[in-house]
């Protein structure tokens, strides 16, 4: 049986769909539907550990932390004005499964400035509110880990930009 090449190594820093950012630290033989394999063990900054199996080609949860060309697209796009946002909650519903199983960065980005001029149209259901706070906190922490700046900076730079937004959505709406 041929061993699939991975496209990651131990040093790496990772995007994980649900776990966020982590560095691929070692591997180790884990267990894997009963048979043992080699995993890339993953330590995210506050020090949780997860697996993920070596030999997977593509895992659609797991991608490279974004490039700078790639965060740079992300901050235009998180500036861009937007009309029109259908106020139609299964839209919304299903859009936010879109992001999560895409876990893409300019989809994350998008969706963040969506909801933040969604909020000025109509209330937030819990499962948008909650999305919109996941996807904040996911999309701060990366921009945070590519410039290798403070989060806290990084914060208030995301926060200062929807800010605006919020504010000029509120001017067209009104």
């Amino acid at each position: 049986m041929n061993e699939i090449i991975s496209p990651y190594s131990i040093g790496d820093r990772i995007v994980h769909s649900s776990y966020g950012i982590g560095q691929i630290k070692k591997i180790e033989e884990k267990r894997i539907h009963e048979e043992l394999g080699l995993c890339f063990q993953v330590e995210t900054k506050d020090g949780a550990h997860w697996w993920f199996p070596r030999n997977t080609a593509a895992n659609p949860r797991i991608r490279p932390l974004s490039s700078k060309k790639l965060l740079h697209r992300s901050q235009i796009e998180l500036q861009k004005p937007v009309n029109d946002l259908d106020p139609d909650k299964s839209i919304w519903r299903q859009r936010l499964a879109e992001v999560r199983v895409s876990n893409d960065l300019i989809a994350i980005t998008q969706l963040v400035r969506d909801l933040t001029i969604l909020r000025t149209q109509r209330r937030l259901n819990h499962a948008e509110g909650d999305a919109l706070r996941h996807f904040k906190a996911r999309l701060v922490s990366e921009w945070a880990a590519i410039m290798k700046i403070d989060i806290e900076i990084i914060q208030t730079e995301i926060e200062q930009s929807l800010e605006v937004i919020d504010e000029s959505a509120n001017i067209h709406s009104g």
